[in-house]
C-alpha cells in the first residue's frame, strides 16, 4: 500500500453505513484484489486473501 487514499474511502462508505450496492459504487472498475477486500470484506472470495495485506494496512 504506497497511497492510503482509497483505503481512507473504504473506511468512509464503512464508517457512514453507505449500502455497498449503491450504484456509483459499483461503477468503480479495475480494483485490485486487496481494494476488494477493503470495500467490502463481508463479500469477498476468501481463497484470494493475502494475510500481508493486514500488516500492510
Amino acid at each position: 500500500m504506497v497511497d492510503v487514499t482509497f483505503y481512507n474511502f473504504c473506511m468512509l462508505i464503512h464508517f457512514l453505513k453507505t449500502s455497498l450496492e449503491y450504484p456509483r459504487l459499483n461503477a468503480v472498475l479495475g480494483l485490485s484484489i486487496l481494494e476488494q477486500w477493503i470495500l467490502n470484506p463481508l463479500d469477498f472470495d476468501y481463497s484470494q486473501f493475502n494475510p500481508m495485506w493486514v500488516i500492510a494496512a
